[in-house]
């Protein structure tokens, strides 16, 4: 083969494989065709992207609060309507108390709750009576002795029904109501089954507490009434009436002797019209040692504690006295004298003391 017929063959060889590599670059240039192409993202790319994700959870945040706005006013309006068609049904009780748990949860000023025991045939006369407030406060039942008559008053009325595991108990069950309503509400009254409230009581309560919000304990004057609701002359509350002369000088309320001097002498406060201010009361004011002088030994305890004593001089209780009450079963069992006669003379020594329960104990005639 001459030098001429081998440069032509070196030369086709050549663009041969030459045309291969091409062939080869240009498929693997289709290949990465179709890939998805990858950016790097510069700083200023992130940055801005951060900002894009600032705006969208301010728009959240904004959405949200649409919603919870938008919420709160279909909540108001469905309680209006629920209480309009009650109203046109004639159903008793306050209708929005079913839809509380719809309403933000906040304390507010005053309510009531009513330890309940057995069934009593008062209850229902003192619920209405708490319905008819022109300053309308929550009302909670709250027992230790659950039976269908209380469910069915709580179901009739709308109201809460609270239960306390264990045996009844006069001050465990005071304490009871006193946490019940301390939980949501800053002035809480401990209201009997078996009495009658005016209707300015709320108002009137929530009235001294503004002009004196250092007040612990807040009560008013009674009225006794009998077992069919008919007033009754009483003695025993001429003479309180009386020994509560001290706190009708309001200035001077906030001093533990001013204060304790109206109880030396017996208990001059009506604990069915009292009304607790939570945020100077303990926990357990309430001693489970007595029986009938449970809340004299509280308001001695609260005497000594900082806080104003407040006396609404109007009577705006009408307290019940009838056989079936516990004060008469006291009474009956001469409970009543051996716990004031310990008191006594815990206060004014063991001669004094013995003299003055003596003296205090025939009051119980006229009661």
């Amino acid at each position: 083969m001459d030098k001429e017929a081998l440069k032509k063959r070196i030369f086709a060889e050549g663009e041969k494989a030459k045309g291969g590599v091409n062939r080869f670059l240009e498929e693997e240039k289709q290949e990465l065709s179709h890939e998805p192409e990858r950016k790097v993202e510069q700083p200023q790319a992130i940055l801005q992207n951060s900002e894009k994700s600032g705006l969208s959870f301010k728009a959240r945040k904004a959405r949200r609060c649409r919603f919870f706005k938008t919420a709160k006013e279909k909540t108001e309006a469905f309680i209006e309507k629920a209480t309009a068609h009650a109203e046109e049904r004639g159903v008793r009780g306050l209708p929005e108390r079913k839809f509380i748990a719809l309403k933000k949860r906040k304390k507010v000023l005053h309510a009531f709750v009513i330890p309940c025991y057995g069934e009593s045939s008062y209850l229902e006369a003192c619920i209405q009576s708490l319905l008819k407030q022109k300053n309308p406060s929550p009302i909670y039942l709250c027992t230790a002795t659950p039976n269908a008559f209380l469910k069915r008053i709580s179901r009739e009325y709308r109201l809460p029904l609270f239960v306390r595991n264990g045996e009844p108990s006069l001050a465990r069950d005071w304490n009871f109501a006193l946490e019940v309503g301390r939980k949501r509400a800053k002035l809480v009254t401990i209201a009997h089954q078996d009495d009658l409230y005016h209707e300015d009581y709320t108002k009137a309560v929530e009235h001294a507490y503004s002009l004196y919000p250092d007040a612990s304990l807040i009560f008013t004057a009674v009225q006794d009434i009998d077992g069919m609701g008919q007033k009754l002359p009483n003695v025993t509350e001429k003479v309180k009436r009386i020994l509560r002369l001290p706190y009708h000088f309001t200035h001077h309320t906030e001093k533990s002797l001013w204060k304790k001097l109206p109880l030396l002498f017996g208990n001059s406060i009506s604990c069915p019209s009292c009304t607790y201010v939570t945020a100077h009361c303990r926990r357990l004011l309430f001693k489970n040692d007595y029986r009938f002088i449970t809340d004299w030994d509280a308001f001695l305890h609260l005497a000594d504690k900082e806080g104003r004593f407040l006396y609404i001089k109007k009577a705006l209780l009408s307290y019940r006295r009838h056989e079936e009450a516990e004060t008469r079963k006291q009474m009956k069992n001469k409970n009543r004298l051996k716990e004031e006669k310990e008191q006594f003379r815990k206060l004014h020594g063991k001669f004094l003391g013995g003299l003055l329960a003596k003296i205090y104990s025939l009051s119980g005639k006229w009661a």
